[in-house]
């Protein structure tokens, strides 16, 4: 394997450690990293079967020190990482220094993240427990910190259907705040934030950040009300 040129050994050791997508998630104090489609996720009913376990050929960095040396960059740079905060997990992005030094957290370049906001009452920042508002903060703290992102697309959305009764309300009330960090974000260059409803307003100052906003699809229902 050494004696191999070392642009076909970096061409080998991208294939060798590269997955489709990997979903992070913190299960009892642990950092968990399976195989997930996250246009489809279901690691909430099952994250432990067989067919979610990671196929990347791992071993092949405790092959010695120079392998390991030249190859361990493209587990973080080739693959496509996913985070969600649904209600198997805790706000994983936020910990991500604990896991990972800080030459590999540059090394991402691929992120997506599905944030559920009325999970922790993040709609509302003055009704937020202050270990929620950390929380939240904390996260797009550590985003600036990932200066190799090249890709960040996150869908903020409510699992609740109450929009038109309160949600609506309080984002336009709280929207600007809670958006405030994206300005932070400078590194990505693609670098989407679909907002949770199609009527929300995408006028939010981004700063420096190369920040795109994008409207989901109207469901059925709105569209049902809009034709009444």
């Amino acid at each position: 394997m050494t004696k191999l040129p070392l642009e076909l050994r970096r061409m080998i050791y991208e294939e060798a450690l590269r997955e489709d997508s990997i979903h992070l998630s913190l299960l009892q104090g642990q950092l968990n990293a399976r195989r997930c489609n996250i246009h489809c996720c279901s690691c909430y009913i099952s994250p432990f079967r067989k067919e979610k376990t990671l196929h990347m050929a791992l071993p092949l960095l405790r092959t010695c020190r120079r392998i390991y040396s030249e190859a361990v960059e493209y587990l973080y740079k080739s693959n496509h990482f996913f985070i969600s905060t649904d209600l198997e997990d805790y706000p994983t992005t936020g910990y991500l220094s604990y896991f990972f030094l800080p030459q590999r957290m540059a090394q991402v370049t691929n992120l997506s993240i599905h944030w559920d906001l009325d999970h922790q009452q993040y709609f509302q920042v003055d009704l937020m427990r202050e270990r929620h508002r950390c929380e939240w903060f904390r996260s797009w703290e550590a985003l600036s910190r990932l200066t190799g992102l090249r890709r960040l697309h996150i869908k903020l959305y409510f699992c609740l259907d109450l929009w038109e009764h309160c949600y609506g309300t309080f984002w336009t009330q709280n929207s600007r705040e809670l958006l405030e960090p994206i300005k932070k974000i400078t590194a990505p260059r693609d670098f989407v934030i679909t907002l949770p409803n199609w009527k929300c307003s995408t006028k939010i100052d981004v700063g420096n950040s190369r920040c795109v906003f994008k409207l989901p699809e109207r469901d059925s229902s709105d569209n049902d009300e809009g034709s009444i």
